[in-house]
């Protein structure tokens, strides 16, 4: 999943004023902001769902902005993420036979802490289920992806705060450059 941010308007900007001073601020406030999108997106999505900002931050890669490229690019990749990275806690479960050691995780932040049913945890960083009656196979639990966690109203929130924030970083960009000419 791939979001680009790249301001209109800023050309005619740069040929009124100082144009070498221009594309230092700009390219400045670029990344700054890209930055300040990528903090508010991973806020959003650590809103709703039970992960580690360190986690999510993993997943993603940016690409920042230089003289030739007035473009902050915010790259999103992953496979399915473990079960394991949403709150793994050990919990003794009742069933017909008796009790054993079962697994429970807390996928969203505002829900109940789950119990996931027929499955274990081995070394305490892995849930495991059997495919069978039998004592293998066993399969590895997964659940969403980093990309499919950021939705677009979390998008869309991430760009509005920059939209609002990038007038006054853009001067303050500006005239700290315009301070350094003597």
């Amino acid at each position: 999943m791939n979001f680009t941010f790249n301001p209109k308007g800023f050309d005619t900007l740069a040929e009124q004023l100082n144009p070498a001073i221009a594309l230092k601020a700009t390219v400045r406030t670029l990344n700054e902001e890209g930055r300040r999108f990528g903090t508010q997106t991973v806020k959003h999505v650590r809103e709703e769902y039970n992960i580690k900002a360190s986690t999510l931050k993993s997943y993603i890669k940016q690409n920042r902005a230089n003289k030739n490229e007035l473009e902050f690019t915010m790259i999103i990749r992953s496979s399915p993420l473990s079960l394991s990275r949403f709150g793994l806690r050990s919990k003794n479960v009742r069933t017909k036979r008796g009790m054993r050691k079962g697994v429970t995780v807390k996928v969203f932040r505002k829900k109940k802490r789950k119990i996931v049913k027929h499955a274990f945890s081995p070394t305490g960083k892995q849930i495991f289920k059997r495919e069978g009656s039998q004592r293998l196979p066993i399969s590895k639990l997964t659940t969403l992806s980093a990309p499919q966690m950021f939705k677009s109203d979390t998008i869309e929130d991430g760009y509005e705060t920059v939209e609002q924030h990038l007038p006054k970083t853009f001067e303050r960009n500006y005239n700290f450059y315009l301070s350094k000419i003597k």
